[in-house]
């Protein structure tokens, strides 16, 4: 900021390829018909190779805080707001971190939420532009396995894909800490494009391929543009200290 500049600076979010004047996406003190005005700018958001962004923003009007996806220079779509159904919950969203929003080619978005009225507070939704969101994973939900999601928890680590990541084939890959009943002990799971979830690794058991059993999982997973994902392990009572562990694949020792 120029300290001899007396003009008023405005923060947005802006796209540009480096031949021309890059193009406004929001800015704060933007309207949003029906909903009320942009007060806040995130850091950090997520853009697909068509130019569509994914962002959450904090709001002055009906609603405080909402998800959204919109391309530079065109309308800004609410996905959710908070005072929405959260569906699958009962409840409403009350609640969107802007480290925890993704977006693929196929405009598909997934992003965490906070939910109010509910048993479930925390859970994890697809959504598009034209469709409404559908929940993958919330909070009581049975887990492939035995036991229950507990609290579906947001990034921690300040990058996107930290906890949960999203395919090109709307898959998605969700590291579940905190689990309820059963061993009690965190899990991977893998949810189709029906939302229908399946194990992909799990700390205690059996390492597959290996000897030893699954003692770390790291919560962030590789997605390649087949809909693949990828996941770090740490081993124990094995020769094989760490692996690394795609779907439909063969273990690769690291």
């Amino acid at each position: 900021m120029d300290p001899n500049n007396s003009a008023t600076e405005t923060p947005g979010i802006f796209v540009g390829d480096g031949s021309g004047t890059p193009i406004k996406v929001m800015a704060l003190g933007d309207p949003l018909p029906g909903i009320g005005t942009v007060n806040s700018v995130p850091g950090i958001f997520d853009m697909n190779n068509s130019g569509v962004l994914a962002y959450v923003a904090n709001l002055t009007g009906s609603a405080y805080k909402g998800v959204f996806l919109g391309a530079a220079g065109g309308t800004q779509h609410a996905i959710a707001l908070a005072g929405d159904i959260a569906p699958g919950t009962g409840g409403l969203f009350n609640d969107f971190r802007e480290t925890d929003v993704d977006i693929n080619d196929a405009g598909q978005m997934a992003f965490w939420a906070g939910i109010s009225n509910s048993t479930s507070t925390t859970g994890r939704f697809l959504a598009t532009e034209t469709s409404l969101p559908i929940a993958r994973l919330v909070e009581g939900q049975a887990l492939p396995g035995g036991g229950y999601a507990g609290i579906i928890l947001p990034a921690i680590n300040s990058f996107i894909g930290d906890y949960a990541s999203l395919a090109e084939s709307g898959e998605m890959s969700i590291y579940v800490f905190h689990v309820t009943g059963g061993s009690n002990l965190p899990k991977k799971l893998l949810m189709n494009t029906a939302g229908v979830p399946r194990l992909f690794l799990a700390h205690g058991e059996k390492a597959p391929g290996l000897s030893g059993y699954i003692a770390l999982i790291i919560q962030a997973s590789g997605t390649n543009s087949k809909g693949d994902f990828s996941s770090l392990a740490c081993i124990s009572e094995g020769s094989a200290k760490m692996a690394i562990y795609w779907n439909g694949g063969k273990p690769n020792k690291k």
